[in-house]
């Protein structure tokens, strides 16, 4: 399900939502490459092209209240044109991670935090099996 978080700000909107994730898991475990992708907001609403990308992510639930103190992704992809797709890519380890991006207009307006996604990671392998036996039927 989709959620958009909208602000209403000096007379313009900006609407970001985050679509969508997907983990790709890698071999052996390690860091888990989580692939995320949204709908561009314009800089005006959604007419033209904002200025930059601000994408956190943090174990912490409380995302929005703490954003400051999440971590920040580095190299956020360069704003296309309202309504292209964008994805990003973030590396994260085992556990729950709360992911959330916001957007900025060339007047450094900042957009509201986007829906937070919440992604499960759990890459620790069982343990191996050491008492694997056999026995002949007669």
């Amino acid at each position: 399900m989709r959620k958009a978080f909208k602000r209403v700000n000096w007379g313009w909107t900006i609407i970001m939502t985050l679509a969508a994730c997907t983990i790709i898991r890698p071999h052996p475990p390690q860091a888990a490459q989580v692939e995320l992708t949204w709908t561009a907001p314009g800089d005006d609403g959604n007419v033209g092209t904002c200025s930059e990308y601000d994408i956190r992510y943090s174990q912490d639930s409380t995302l929005l209240v703490g954003w400051t103190s999440a971590t920040q992704v580095a190299g956020e992809p360069a704003p296309k044109p309202a309504g292209a797709v964008e994805m990003d890519t973030i590396s994260v380890g085992n556990g729950t991670w709360y992911v959330g991006i916001r957007a900025r207009d060339e007047a450094f307006n900042w957009s509201g935090i986007s829906n937070v996604l919440r992604v499960s990671i759990d890459q620790i392998v069982p343990a191996s099996i050491a008492d694997f036996r056999y026995r002949i039927i007669p």
